[in-house]
């Protein structure tokens, strides 16, 4: 299961076993000759938050940095993936809020099945938490509600594909998929519950 947790800065939380602590953000010039010369590019600053995780004993510093495409990459400890899906930024631009995600490991073992289409979730898009596809009596999760629209700074994670269903978002009608078989290569959350959340090899795919 995923496990989601905010906190604001200096603050410090448990989460599945996890001690979590948001130590602090800064916001630093990457190369201030390139900016001199550059004066119109804006994009040679960038956020930096610094947070201390600690389970079992083992502790580890843990910094989120922005690339040079403005995203911050998932990071990984023990055999999970630390997540900053969004943040909240003050008046000089450093995160006074982050909401952070645990997940399983990429190199979680991925499982493979296939079977009968039997109901299709895309309340996502409007106000729920999580669009799915359930095949085999499995809810297959392909995408959240802030991957949609998110009023705060997001994140974007990593997610598999979803192939062969492009005219469930062209206006044909989700029942008209009901019945039909799909190939599933997925993250287990649970004995009920998959994602594509979490490795890019991941997959559903229709079969027609």
């Amino acid at each position: 299961m995923l496990d989601e947790v905010t906190l604001r800065l200096n603050e410090s939380k448990k989460i599945s076993g996890f001690a979590i602590s948001f130590n602090k953000s800064v916001v630093e010039q990457i190369d201030p000759d390139l900016v001199a010369v550059a004066e119109k590019n804006f994009s040679h600053w960038n956020l930096k938050i610094e947070l201390t995780i600690s389970r079992k004993g083992e502790t580890k510093k843990l910094i989120f940095e922005e690339n040079e495409n403005g995203k911050i990459d998932v990071l990984y400890f023990e055999k999970f993936l630390v997540s900053l899906i969004s943040y909240k930024k003050d008046a000089n631009g450093c995160a006074n809020e982050i909401t952070l995600q645990l997940s399983k490991s990429l190199n979680e073992k991925l499982k493979k099945f296939s079977g009968k289409i039997t109901n299709i979730d895309l309340s996502c898009i409007i106000d729920g938490p999580t669009c799915s596809i359930t095949v085999n009596n499995k809810k297959i999760i392909f995408a959240e509600s802030n991957m949609i629209c998110n009023l705060e700074e997001y994140i974007e994670p990593i997610w598999g594909k979803l192939i062969g269903f492009e005219r469930l978002f062209t206006g044909e009608k989700k029942e008209l998929f009901y019945g039909k078989k799909a190939e599933a290569y997925v993250i287990e959350n649970s004995d009920q519950e998959c994602t594509l959340k979490g490795n890019k090899k991941a997959y559903l795919k229709l079969i027609e």
